[in-house]
């Protein structure tokens, strides 16, 4: 018996008609990060004189991206949550211009490391787990990983923006 799917395809064209600039935004900064995650996994298992096939790739790839979404996210929440207890000019450098104070700086910096931290360690534990080769290769890889991958965006002014 064939087993029937129903798929939503006009919530995600709905989406892009209502919200065309934000939708489009999402979607470039997902291919985006998806496609470094890519390149930083091959040309690090490369360095690293890992050979891998290509359904071993995608599914190491694929852990690799939820990773660093993930932490990204739980980073940025955490930021969010830290600047609503801040006092509000600390508050509004974090959330718009980093650079325009010492303090918002700092915290993001180490929000950025925290990140990387956490990348290195997830992909390190759970990514590179069933990949079969020694565990000096799979710390080097999660370091070009956390290090290539960090969310430096965390810096952009998003004052630029608006």
């Amino acid at each position: 018996m064939k087993q029937v799917r129903f798929y939503n395809v006009i919530f995600p064209l709905w989406l892009l008609i209502m919200f065309p600039i934000p939708a489009v935004a999402t979607l470039l900064c997902v291919l985006g990060n998806g496609l470094i995650d890519a390149l930083v996994l091959y040309f690090g298992a490369k360095r690293q004189s890992v050979t891998m096939g290509k359904m071993t790739f995608v599914k190491i790839w694929l852990k690799v991206f939820l990773t660093g979404w993930t932490m990204d996210f739980l980073v940025a929440l955490v930021l969010l949550l830290v600047s609503i207890v801040l006092p509000y000019e600390l508050a509004y450098a974090i959330q718009f211009d980093a650079f325009s104070h010492w303090g918002a700086f700092v915290i993001v910096t180490c929000a950025v490391v925290l990140t990387a931290y956490l990348i290195y360690v997830v992909n390190l534990k759970l990514s590179f787990r069933k990949l079969d080769v020694s565990i000096e290769q799979k710390k080097k890889m999660a370091l070009y990983l956390a290090l290539w991958t960090a969310p430096y965006l965390f810096y952009l002014p998003t004052i630029w923006f608006y």
